[in-house]
């Protein structure tokens, strides 16, 4: 099933901030799977959008990145927020 485009361009900047947080802390996808006590393929799935992250996870996923989940989602909400997207 095809995602929409406000989908894609909006949560586009959340699948980027998994990925940057992941990144930033040195972590593979297998060991932040295992910081989260998830599989592998949970990180990777969550960073290319097959599946969405929920808030909760999405903090787990900055603690174990070692980012503060506050200004993580500061930040992705301003970025949000500047995405242009036409209904």
């Amino acid at each position: 099933m095809g995602t929409s485009s406000l989908h894609n361009a909006k949560y586009i900047h959340v699948m980027k901030s998994l990925l940057d947080m992941r990144n930033d802390a040195g972590l593979s996808q297998r060991a932040l799977g295992k910081l989260l006590s998830k599989p592998h393929t949970y990180v990777h799935k969550s960073e290319i959008g097959q599946r969405k992250v929920d808030i909760c996870e999405w903090t787990l996923w900055c603690a174990a990145c070692g980012k503060n989940p506050v200004e993580e989602y500061e930040n992705l909400q301003r970025r949000i927020l500047k995405t242009r997207v036409r209904l």
